[in-house]
């Protein structure tokens, strides 16, 4: 049953509808229908009227005489249902706060880079707010990984250049421009050629989020941008972005748009207090951040994750919950890289006391849907334990895992 009432009724509300459908029904290309999740677990299909992250949704659904208005405390995210399509341009500029934008270099200044992007838009990215660049050959297996670990190094102090004759220069980055890179090597100033890099590594100012809500934006060629101000409409998409604004961008651009640092936490975001594991033998696996064990895509039966935690058994993650959280809910089972030989016992502990448990979880089976009241409660943890078959590909998912307020 949808709880969310019409944000009006009656010959008024009747009549703005009225203006609004025959405002839109010329362009009917213009029509944007959207899926939206809500933190009451409801999935709402219908035609988006607005978004914005300060009055929330309003949305009209299939078949109802009038919209329904969401408001933005209730809203975990909106997602297209058939966004315009777009391959991602030749680099990628990864920023300081977990952003990345797709984009070719225009120009620059002292302190900016200027950037054309896939919004068909020219933005200036602060230097201070990039974390590093990679050009199209940094995707390929031969540098993945390398470049991969140089972007990981946060503790250097110096940037770092990455040639395509596997050389590594360390330095200063002076200037970006569209055919040249000025960097500062060993004393002195290179110029170099785009072609011949694979990644720049830079030292980013550190970066803060704050607490604030803001939206996290997902656009058609995999860019993405955190905000702090938004209004998607089947008109246009403004938004507010470091210090300026885009104004009139294509609404189907826009992939997805998820309200980060509301009543919604994705568990993910958060650093567990604690980690434990205990091999069978002598294997030790890290815990993954939005992917499996194995690194790869969160999957479970078939069923596709964007957020979760991906553990081997046997496993303890830790979180300290300070009594600021009244649920926790996720998605759980066995990645489907297990195949069908994965057998684990996972519980969810609540200040010491089982919440949740199941024994003999198989690879191949659907995700279980947990939702547990974690109230005033101050430690959660999630343990995954050995099956009847030792630890043989116990490739677990805590998929979709989130609190909430």
């Amino acid at each position: 049953m949808n709880r969310y009432a019409p944000k009006c009724s009656g010959p008024l509300m009747r009549a703005a509808v009225v203006g609004l459908c025959c405002a839109v029904a010329p362009l009917a290309e213009a029509r944007i229908q959207v899926t939206v999740r809500t933190i009451g677990h409801q999935i709402l299909t219908g035609e988006l009227i607005e978004f914005s992250l300060d009055s929330g949704v309003m949305l009209l659904p299939p078949d109802a005489p009038e919209p329904i208005s969401i408001p933005p405390v209730e809203v975990v995210w909106i997602r297209n249902l058939s966004p315009a399509e777009e391959p991602p341009a030749p680099m990628c500029v990864l920023l300081a706060g977990g952003d990345k934008i797709y984009g070719t270099i225009s120009g620059s200044s002292p302190d900016q880079l200027i950037f054309d992007t896939v919004m068909r838009k020219r933005i200036a990215i602060p230097l201070e707010r990039i974390r590093a660049c990679l050009m199209p050959k940094a995707s390929l297996p031969k540098w993945q990984k390398r470049a991969e670990q140089m972007i990981g190094k946060t503790q250097s102090s110096e940037d770092r250049l990455l040639m395509i004759n596997g050389d590594m220069l360390r330095g200063f980055l002076v200037r970006i421009a569209p055919q040249k890179i000025t960097f500062e090597h060993a004393g002195r100033e290179m110029e170099i050629d785009p072609a011949l890099m694979v990644a720049l590594a830079m030292v980013p100012e550190p970066y803060v989020a704050g607490s604030a809500p803001r939206v996290r934006l997902e656009f058609v060629d995999g860019s993405t941008l955190t905000v702090s101000r938004v209004r998607w409409t089947p008109d246009g998409l403004d938004l507010t972005f470091f210090d300026g604004s885009l104004q009139g961008l294509s609404p189907q651009a826009l992939r997805s748009a998820e309200i980060r640092g509301g009543r919604w936490i994705w568990l993910s975001s958060l650093t567990p207090s604690k980690y434990e594991h205990t091999p069978l033998l002598s294997l030790k696996w890290p815990y993954r951040i939005d992917k499996n064990v194995l690194g790869g895509p969160l999957s479970i039966g078939g069923r596709a994750f964007d957020s979760g935690i991906g553990v081997h058994s046997r496993s303890v993650l830790t979180y300290e919950l300070d009594g600021q959280y009244r649920e926790f809910t996720a998605q759980c089972g066995l990645d489907d890289a297990a195949g069908l030989m994965g057998d684990v016992s996972a519980s969810i502990v609540v200040d010491g006391e089982v919440k949740w448990e199941e024994r003999h979880m198989r690879g191949g089976t659907q995700p279980r849907a947990v939702r547990i009241d974690v109230s005033g409660a101050h430690t959660l943890k999630l343990r995954v334990d050995f099956g009847g078959n030792g630890d043989v590909r116990d490739r677990f998912d805590w998929a979709d895992a989130a609190l909430i307020r």
